[in-house]
C-alpha cells in the first residue's frame, strides 16, 4: 500500500531543492552527518572508527564514538544549533543557543541526569532559522563570499559533502572542560573564535585549524 504522505512546499526559487530538504532535517540527524564528514573528510579517518548511530544507545544514551588509529576510543555529545537572536529585547546579537549540554532535561523532580561523555562536538551552522525572512539572501552571501575564497557549491551541498563544512563551525571541548554550571550556553556566531570557547573553536572550511584543534583536543582527553 502507497504512503499519502504530504510534505510541504519548499522555495521553488532555492538553488537546490535536494539541499533545502537536508538542511531542513532534524538538527539531530544534521549534526550526526556533518560530524562524520568532519572526521572522514577533514581528519581522515576511515568511516568504520566514527561510529554514529541514529537515535540512542538502549544503555549509555551518548550521541556516538569515535575510535583513533591508536585504538583508544571516546564517547561523543554532539550537539549543532542554526543562527538565532533573542526576539524582544535589545540584545538582537546572532548566537547559537545550545541546550543540556552537562545534563537531560528535567524529570517530575525538577533534576536533570547528569551526562557522562569525554568530548562535546557543538557544530554552529551559518545559517538562520529555516523560516527566517533573510534566509535565502544569508545563504547566497555565505555561498558568494566561500566562492571568491575558491570554496564552490555551498549553496547546493549536502550534509556528507566537504562543501558544506563551510557553512560550519566546529567546536571539540573535552567535557572536564566545560564547566559546571554551562548547561545552557549561548556562543556569538559572528566571532566564535573570540568566544569563551574559542580556544576550542575551527571553521569546517580550515583544515589546518581543524586539525590542531582535533590534536589538542586528543592530547587533553588522554592526560
Amino acid at each position: 500500500m502507497a504512503l499519502n504522505i504530504k510534505i510541504a512546499r519548499l522555495d521553488l526559487a532555492a538553488p537546490s531543492i535536494q539541499a533545502e530538504y537536508a538542511r531542513a532535517l532534524d538538527l539531530d540527524f544534521l549534526a550526526k552527518a556533518v560530524v562524520k564528514n568532519f572526521f572522514v573528510n577533514v581528519l581522515g579517518y576511515s568511516g568504520h572508527r566514527v561510529d554514529l548511530p541514529i537515535g540512542r544507545y538502549p544503555t549509555d544514551l551518548l550521541d556516538g564514538h569515535v575510535t583513533t588509529p591508536e585504538g583508544k576510543t571516546f564517547s561523543l555529545a554532539i550537539k549543532c544549533a542554526r543562527i538565532s537572536t533573542k526576539k524582544g529585547t535589545a540584545n538582537t546579537e546572532p548566537v547559537w543557543a545550545y541546550s543540556n549540554i552537562l545534563r537531560g532535561k528535567r524529570n517530575k523532580s525538577g533534576v536533570g541526569k547528569e551526562k557522562t561523555y569525554d568530548l562535546l562536538i557543538a557544530i554552529g551552522l551559518d545559517l538562520p532559522v529555516i523560516d527566517h525572512k533573510g534566509y535565502w539572501t544569508h545563504l547566497q552571501e555565505v555561498g558568494h563570499n566561500h566562492q571568491k575564497q575558491g570554496r564552490t557549491g555551498v549553496e547546493r551541498a549536502y550534509p556528507h559533502e566537504s562543501a558544506f563544512l563551510c557553512l560550519c563551525s566546529i567546536f571539540l571541548i573535552p567535557r572536564y572542560q566545560i564547566g559546571t554550571l554551562d548547561n545552557g550556553p549561548r556562543i556569538r556566531a559572528k566571532s566564535p573564535e573570540a568566544s569563551r570557547w574559542g580556544q576550542y573553536h575551527c571553521y569546517g572550511w580550515d583544515r589546518k585549524r581543524c586539525q590542531t584543534v582535533w590534536e589538542n583536543a586528543l592530547a587533553s582527553l588522554q592526560k
